[in-house]
């Protein structure tokens, strides 16, 4: 191989690889028989808070109970498309979701966390393609924010504050 063919296949890797870095997981959706049984033992995070925060966050496993519940509450849904193993759909959840400006928003929202490998109807639905997909919509179906890759908490906390404002 030439010295220029092997400098211009280690820049392509390169790229590849930060973008792959920079987007979050990109794993594309299994057959159900093909993925492992997935635990759902919420990682400690590795520092705690600096501000304890306002309000937690209580997940619902079910699209089919969180859709219920958030028409019966007249609030928007929150929901986060993840799979393991995925370091940036663990720090949504660890980090983000915590933080100080996103936990004032908890009980305003219906939380639902789908594993999008083992639920492909729903990240079909939602046409997941990477993980962490976060989806905040009106219990109608409107969607009102979608980001494929791990949301600022800036990002996340304004997005929410405009659903908010919107159900």
């Amino acid at each position: 191989m030439s010295r220029r063919l092997l400098v211009l296949t280690a820049l392509r890797l390169l790229a590849a690889l930060t973008v792959v870095l920079l987007c979050g997981c990109t794993r594309t959706a299994q057959p159900p028989s093909a993925v492992p049984p997935a635990t759902k033992t919420p990682a400690a995070p590795s520092t705690p808070p600096a501000k304890a925060p306002a309000a937690s966050v209580t997940w619902l496993t079910s699209l089919t109970d969180a859709k219920a519940k958030a028409k019966a509450a007249g609030k928007p849904l929150v929901l986060d498309f993840y799979t393991i193993p995925c370091p940036p759909c663990e720090e949504f959840k660890n980090k983000v979701v915590p933080s100080a400006e996103v936990a004032p928003y908890a009980g305003a929202f219906v939380w639902v966390t789908i594993n999008g490998e083992e639920d492909t109807d729903a990240s079909g639905r939602f046409a997941v393609k990477g993980y962490p997909t976060i989806i905040v919509m009106r219990p109608d179906g409107e969607v009102l924010y979608r980001k494929a890759g791990l949301p600022t908490v800036q990002e996340f906390a304004g997005a929410l504050g405009k659903a908010a404002v919107r159900k």
